[in-house]
Parts: C-alpha cells; sequence; structure tokens
C-alpha cells in the first residue's frame, strides 16, 4: 500500500521526485577502474515512510482496541453491580419466614 498508494502521491508533490531513484554518486578514487560508488539515500527515505505509516496505523488499530475493551470492561462491571446488589425482603416475606421456622421447631 505504502509504495503504491502513498509514497508516488507525496513525490509528486515534491516535484515529481521518485524516492526510489534518489541517489548520490561518489566517484571511487583509489580503484578508477570500478565504478562508483552508490549510496541510495532515496531506498532509505521510502523505508521510513512505510516504516512511519505502518506505526501510526498500528497506533490507532491497537487504540482502537483498548477503547473497545474499556466500552467491554464497563459494560461487564455494571452487570456485576446489578447482580450483586442485595435485596432485602419485605416485612411480608420476613413474617413468612418466621412462620415457616416456627413450624419447622414444631415438627
Amino acid at each position: 500500500m505504502v509504495d503504491d498508494i502513498v509514497t508516488p502521491p507525496l513525490g509528486l508533490l515534491l516535484g515529481g521526485v521518485d524516492f526510489v531513484n534518489l541517489t548520490i554518486k561518489m566517484k571511487n578514487f583509489v580503484y578508477e577502474k570500478q565504478p562508483p560508488v552508490v549510496i541510495r539515500y532515496g531506498k532509505f527515505i521510502q523505508t521510513m515512510i512505510s516504516f512511519l505509516i505502518m506505526a501510526i496505523t498500528l497506533f490507532f488499530v491497537i487504540k482502537a482496541i483498548n477503547k473497545l475493551n474499556k466500552i467491554t470492561n464497563k459494560s461487564k462491571k455494571a452487570a456485576e453491580k446489578e447482580v450483586m446488589i442485595p435485596l432485602e425482603p419485605n416485612e411480608e416475606i420476613k413474617i413468612l419466614c418466621e412462620i415457616r421456622d416456627l413450624l419447622a421447631k414444631q415438627s
């Protein structure tokens, strides 16, 4: 995606520069019959752009996952609170429990 979609428009914005072809040729002074030394800094720039785009994308994906995890944890905690609320019996249930206990003692 980065090589085919993102980098070409960026190169166009910078005046039609193709990052891969950016090089510095240094003449070989020691061995003059050898080809010149080529430093491909354009390829390095393209690799750094690819890395930054991937890092930013990964950052936002992890941020989204964390946000979904927080939402899920909040809903789980809310559900646990609803379940853990002790219900106090009303007066009618208390009286029925006392009657039950008295009948259990008699028999």
